[in-house]
C-alpha cells in the first residue's frame, strides 16, 4: 500500500468512526442527521473496500511479473528432529506418547481462538484450568441480601455456594505431514500450529453448544444442560431478542452475547435497524466445522450471559507424533495431533441462557 493510499484510507476511517460515535450519542440525533451519518459510513466503507482491492490487484500484478516461486522462503537446513509441532521438538517426543505443548504460557482460550479461526466462545466464559484428570468448578447462585435489625439473625442455609468435579472429554485434531515439508519449510510449523488449534477450538465451541460424548464420558452444552430456558418465537426480531435479554436480567444475569449460525446473524444484522443494534448484546456467528458438521442448528438463536458461565479446561494442549506407523513410514510422513480435555458448560442459575427456536426458519 502506498503512503498516499494509506493516508487517504485513514482519513475515511476517521470520518467513519466520528459518524458512528455521533450516532451512539444520547439523546440521539435527528432522523435527518442520522440518515446523513449512515450515508457517510456507507461512503467510507466503499472507499476503504475500493482502496484495499486496488492494492491487492497491484500486489498480484507485481508477483506475476516476478515469475513463479516454488518456495515462499529459502529451505532450512535443520534436521527432522529439530522441527517442532506445537512448540515441541520432534526429537524430544516419544512415538505415540502425548506430551505437553510448549506455547510460551499463552492462555489456552487464546491459543484455541487461533486469531479468530478457532473457538469464539472459550474466551467469553470463565475457563477454569486444571492439570489432572478432571477439573473442579465452584459457582455461587445469585444471592439475595436482607435488612436485619441489631439483634437479627440470618439464615445461612438458604443460599449455598456449590462446587463440583467436572466430567471432561478429549477433543483431538490430527493430520499427516510430509517429513520433507516439515523439515525444510519453516512456515509449515506455524501453519500446522494454527490449523490444529483452530480445528480443536471450533470443536470446543460445538461441544459447549451441543454437549459431547466420547462413549464413556458426557458433557453438557447450552442446548442440553437442562438449565437454559427454551422459548418458541414466530420470528427472530428485535422484540424477541430484547425479551430474551430481559429474562436473563430478571434471572440475575447480564446478557453479553447472541449466538446463531452465520446466515441467521447476517439476516439479523440486515433486518434490525442499525441505530437499534447497540441495544443488543454482540452478535456472534458460529460457523460449521471444516467437514460441514453444524455447530448451532438453523432456526435456533441463543442469548446468554457467558461471562457468568464456567468451563473446566486442561491447562495445556497435548501433542503427539507417530512416524513408525506403517501408513506414515510408507509415505515418509509423520502423523501429528493436538488434544485438549474440556468439561461441559456450567451456568450459575436457570435462565442465564435463553434459547429461541423458530421452527419455520
Amino acid at each position: 500500500m502506498t503512503v498516499t493510499n494509506a493516508v487517504a484510507l485513514s482519513e475515511y476511517l476517521l470520518r467513519r468512526d466520528q459518524a458512528i460515535t455521533e450516532l451512539r450519542r444520547t439523546p440521539a440525533p435527528s432522523a435527518f442527521r442520522q440518515q446523513e451519518l449512515l450515508t457517510a459510513i456507507a461512503e467510507a466503507d466503499r472507499a476503504v473496500k475500493s482502496g484495499i482491492t486496488s492494492d491487492a490487484d497491484d500486489e498480484r500484478a507485481q508477483r506475476a511479473a516476478q515469475g513463479p516461486s516454488w518456495f515462499p522462503v529459502e529451505p532450512s537446513n535443520r534436521t527432522f528432529e529439530d522441527a517442532r509441532v506445537l512448540g515441541v521438538r520432534l526429537g524430544e517426543m516419544r512415538d505415540t506418547e502425548y506430551a505437553a505443548a510448549a506455547l510460551d504460557n499463552t492462555p489456552i482460550p487464546t491459543v484455541l481462538n487461533a486469531a479468530g479461526r478457532g473457538s469464539r466462545l472459550l474466551q467469553r466464559v470463565n475457563a477454569v484450568p486444571f492439570t489432572k484428570a478432571r477439573g473442579y468448578i465452584a459457582q455461587a447462585e445469585p444471592m439475595t441480601a436482607e435488612v436485619i435489625g441489631r439483634d437479627g439473625e440470618s439464615d445461612f442455609t438458604k443460599q449455598v455456594v456449590k462446587g463440583h468435579l467436572a466430567t471432561v472429554v478429549k477433543i483431538v485434531a490430527s493430520a499427516s505431514v510430509d517429513k520433507t515439508t516439515l523439515t525444510d519449510m519453516l512456515p509449515a510449523e506455524e501453519t500446522l500450529r494454527v490449523s490444529i488449534a483452530a480445528a480443536v477450538g471450533r470443536s470446543v465451541d460445538r461441544a459447549l453448544v451441543n454437549g459431547a460424548t466420547d462413549g464413556e464420558n458426557t458433557v453438557t452444552g447450552l442446548l442440553t444442560d437442562g438449565v437454559s430456558v427454551s422459548t418458541d418465537v414466530a420470528a427472530f426480531n428485535l422484540s424477541a431478542l430484547l425479551g430474551a435479554v430481559a429474562r436473563i436480567t430478571d434471572a440475575g444475569g447480564a446478557a453479553d452475547v447472541i449466538l446463531a449460525d452465520s446466515a441467521t446473524v447476517a439476516a439479523l444484522s440486515e433486518s434490525i435497524d442499525g441505530t437499534k443494534l447497540n441495544r443488543l448484546p454482540e452478535l456472534v456467528a458460529l460457523p460449521p466445522l471444516a467437514d460441514g458438521t453444524v455447530t448451532i442448528p438453523a432456526g435456533t438463536v441463543i442469548v446468554a450471559d457467558l461471562a457468568s458461565a464456567a468451563v473446566a479446561v486442561r491447562q495445556n494442549l497435548e501433542v503427539i507424533k507417530a512416524e513408525l506407523a506403517p501408513e506414515a513410514f510408507d509415505t515418509d510422513s509423520v502423523f501429528v495431533a493436538g488434544r485438549i480435555r474440556i468439561g461441559g458448560i456450567s451456568l450459575p442459575a436457570p435462565g442465564f441462557a435463553q434459547i429461541l427456536v423458530n421452527s419455520a426458519a
